[in-house]
């Protein structure tokens, strides 16, 4: 019985350290642009030379770097574009997607995101994996004993 409530802790210990968030700086994001080169597009098939240091890059030390991806029309194209972008801590502002485009330019789709190559496909997420798992194992355990 004891062993049991032992293994429980440590499973719920483990899902509660994994999902918290990680406040470093260091961030690789892809920098691409369908308007150079179409493996950008989606679904992405860039290779490792498209991945950047964007905590390298020069910005404010107010900001921390994210990946951005973004999705525009240019003169009627479709052009996809993924960066490094700087953003506030703060949410009071529009953060990195707030930008003021020309008028041949029409922005669909902006997002941010502060995980490794967050902006290279849509991401379901490991927190909903980790937490299916832990789910799982939860449930194995409270049988077992």
């Amino acid at each position: 019985m004891i062993r049991c409530h032992i293994y429980m802790i440590v499973v719920i210990a483990l899902g509660f350290f994994s999902l918290l968030p990680d406040y470093s700086d260091a961030i690789n994001c892809w920098v691409c642009s369908t308007d150079t080169d179409q493996r950008c597009n989606d679904p992405m098939n860039m290779t490792k030379t498209a991945i950047e240091d964007c905590s390298r890059a020069p910005h404010s030390a107010f900001l921390k770097p994210v990946c951005k991806k973004q999705k525009q029309r240019v003169n009627g194209e479709l052009v996809i574009i993924r960066s490094c972008a700087w953003a506030a801590d703060s949410r009071n502002d529009d953060g990195p997607c707030a930008i003021n485009a020309p008028a041949n330019v029409r922005i669909e789709h902006c997002s941010t995101c502060d995980k490794d190559l967050c902006n290279g496909a849509i991401d379901v997420g490991g927190t909903v994996f980790l937490t299916a798992v832990l789910a799982l194992a939860a449930k194995f355990v409270s049988r077992v004993f």
